[in-house]
């Protein structure tokens, strides 16, 4: 179904954040070694980030939370925590101690990783801003008959004040993704910069 939403997750991609050819090269090696396990388990928030909205039901937060899975919104945090990490000093001096493979497999690993903790408490979050513009039967009809959908046109038009929304109310999980990822690269790659991580 993804395919069906490239041109809306592209646009919702590039409204969150800009992303340099880096990080497509990057986020292109996640999904090539999805198929590994993370070093190391990270460990689970202390608390939720987000409680229920209170514009959501039971049945639009079920559908809304759908439509972050079917869409493909929920990678968003993957790629957020990618362009926030990988310029990062301690990055670099992995990268010159143990060469970008080796740097590569182990971003990868930690974010897959952070990925698997925070994806609900994330899907919530973003599922809670949909709910805000949209109703079900809405959301519903996007998910049923895409870009053929009455509603998707206006589901374009939002996607910058969505992300504005994610950026306000998504912050704080994601430094703490980061803080995460770093702390795993650091431990899996040591180097001089390692006192500094997640700075």
């Amino acid at each position: 179904m993804q395919r069906y939403f490239d041109k809306f997750f592209s646009i919702f991609t590039k409204s969150l954040m800009v992303i340099s050819i880096g990080v497509l090269a990057f986020s292109a090696s996640v999904n090539a070694t999805a198929s590994k396990a993370p070093t190391k388990m990270l460990p689970a928030p202390a608390a939720p980030f987000e409680s229920l909205s209170p514009y959501a039901t039971d049945r639009s937060n079920k559908i809304a939370l759908q439509f972050i899975e079917r869409t493909g919104i929920t990678k968003n945090l993957s790629l957020l925590v990618l362009q926030d990490v990988k310029n990062r000093r301690q990055i670099r001096d992995a990268i010159t101690l143990y060469g970008m493979p080796k740097v590569q497999a182990a971003v990868v690993d930690a974010i897959k990783a952070a990925q698997k903790i925070y994806a609900p408490q994330w899907n919530q979050l973003i599922a809670e801003i949909y709910v805000e513009h949209f109703t079900a039967t809405e959301l519903a009809s996007i998910m049923a008959r895409r870009e053929a959908s009455p509603f998707f046109p206006r589901l374009l038009d939002l996607q910058g004040t969505i992300a504005e929304a994610v950026h306000a109310r998504g912050d704080q999980m994601v430094a703490s993704a980061r803080i995460d990822v770093m702390s795993h690269v650091a431990n899996a790659l040591p180097t001089p910069s390692r006192a500094s991580l997640g700075r």
